[in-house]
């Protein structure tokens, strides 16, 4: 008959078999938290002025503009970790909880738009990321301990030859003992996060391709942008 277990920490599992003093049992659970985040970011170098004419480039006096950016960012991410373990208990003899968990990670997926002051040349871009996570597969045991009183007295022997004589006083489980069988870390080796779309010009806009760049012909960086 298989039941609902009633071992370790696994959030759900079944078991071929638990009743008080055995259990043989397959446990489960993953976790996935989902959520959405927005950051900006409004920088002014007020030490450095820039002289720009009406190209944006640094030259002529028509107009003076303070250095700096800003940077605009939704961020959409999920955050998951999962474990499995398999307990085989039996009575008095051995007890042994195999489990495989893979720590909780991150992953996102990103758009992120930045103006820059300067220039008014405007970049975005689309990125993926994931961290850097572990895996492991480890094992405890429990092997009965027992002792056995070889001499409790000279003169009586009872614990050989007596009517209650055991072959052992009393036997329990040892202190669990934890074997790491397996691990590995997952490395991510591109750039992380990782610009699937776009991504020039978020450093610096004179380097890489920033899209889609110029859009504001005015000086004002208010002013209406190029396609309308």
């Amino acid at each position: 008959m298989v039941t609902r277990p009633k071992c370790g920490e696994a959030t759900c599992g079944l078991c071929a078999l638990d009743d008080e003093f055995n259990q043989v049992c397959l446990n489960y659970g993953a976790t996935m938290k989902v959520g959405w985040k927005f950051d900006q970011d409004w920088y002014d170098d007020p030490l450095t002025i820039h002289v720009l004419d009406n190209t944006g480039l640094a030259a002529g006096v028509e107009s003076y503009w303070w250095d700096g950016y800003y940077d605009w960012t939704l961020e959409i991410y999920a955050e998951v970790s999962a474990d499995a373990g398999f307990l085989l208990n039996i009575d008095r003899l051995w007890y042994a909880l195999l489990e495989f968990w893979i720590e909780e990670f991150k992953a996102s997926i990103g758009l992120r738009f930045k103006y820059w002051h300067q220039s008014r040349f405007t970049c975005y871009g689309v990125y993926l990321g994931v961290e850097d996570f572990q895996m492991q597969l480890t094992l405890r045991m429990k092997w009965m301990d027992c002792y056995k009183d070889f001499i409790e007295t000279l003169w009586c022997w009872d614990n050989w030859f007596g009517r209650d004589a055991k072959i052992f006083e009393l036997c329990n489980f040892s202190v669990p003992e934890l074997i790491d069988l397996w691990k590995y870390d997952v490395t991510i080796g591109t750039t992380n996060p990782y610009y699937v779309a776009g991504g020039g010009g978020m450093e610096d806009p004179t380097v890489g391709t920033c899209l889609p760049g110029l859009l504001w012909t005015e000086k004002n960086p208010l002013a209406l942008p190029n396609i309308m």
